[in-house]
């Protein structure tokens, strides 16, 4: 299934790409001493943030956000059971994320 599901990312983003954005964003928090980002959307068609961030495209009017802060791995939140283990992305979608897995949470 994740090979399936790899097919039907648009324009999937390489870990080093990941990593190099990872670094210049913290190269600026740092510098404007900013502790952490909350990054917010719930499509691609108006910004894909969360998409720059992980590689988790956001879809179908559901909110995702995910906490980055400056020197700690990401937080990503979704719609979705309380149980972040009963239904989530792949883990290779969230690279970058604590334990490589969903945090989700049930958003309005």
């Amino acid at each position: 299934m994740s090979d399936l599901l790899k097919e039907r990312v648009i324009r999937p983003i390489s870990t080093q790409e990941l990593e190099r954005r990872w670094k210049a964003v913290r190269e600026v928090m740092k510098a404007k001493k900013i502790d952490f980002l909350l990054v917010q959307n719930n499509n691609d068609y108006l910004g894909g943030y969360i998409k720059w961030f992980t590689d988790m495209p956001a879809v179908h009017a559901y909110s995702s956000a995910v906490i980055f802060p400056v020197a700690d791995e990401m937080t990503f939140f979704s719609h979705g059971p309380s149980d972040p283990k009963a239904v989530g992305p792949a883990p290779w979608l969230l690279r970058g994320v604590r334990n490589g897995s969903a945090r989700q949470a049930c958003l309005p």
